[in-house]
């Protein structure tokens, strides 16, 4: 500080400082407790959420377009359903949790088949039903390998 005499003083250390370091101290303390806040949620959801980690590939044909395949279990709320489609290939894909399933192959209300099949975890079960229902079409082939895979 300057005085009017050209003689430079230091403040009063025993002046009054703004409340600037509550302040600063609030606000960290509230970061850590919203960071905190958060990756407890994020674990929580981790830990109680199960995730699809298996795969269901079914292979058909022309013969199948426009049949629904339906697929059931206990770990599924409700039926998954896909029809056979050209544009797909005949080819459907299910992600499931590991467990016990059914596919049904529906037509209009007629039940085709059942199969009652277990798949584990971290696993593809691939569905290849090109021969209980060969093409219609002539020289027609089986897909011998899944675009992606």
């Amino acid at each position: 500080m300057s005085t009017g005499s050209g003689v430079e003083t230091s403040p009063n250390p025993n002046a009054p400082r703004p409340a600037r370091g509550v302040l600063i101290r609030t606000a960290l303390l509230l970061t850590a407790v919203l960071f905190v806040l958060a990756v407890s949620i994020l674990c929580y959801r981790w830990i109680i959420d199960s995730e699809p980690s298996s795969i269901i590939i079914i292979k058909g044909s022309d013969a199948l377009e426009g049949v629904v395949a339906q697929i059931s279990g206990v770990g599924l709320a409700h039926p998954v359903r896909a029809t056979f489609e050209p544009q797909e290939k005949y080819i459907l894909r299910f992600h499931v949790a590991a467990g016990n399933y059914t596919l049904s192959l529906i037509r209009g209300d007629q039940i085709l088949s059942q199969q009652d099949f277990t798949i584990p975890t971290r696993n593809v079960l691939t569905l290849d039903l090109w021969h209980a229902y060969p093409s219609t079409r002539p020289n027609a082939a089986p897909a011998d390998s899944i675009e992606g895979e």
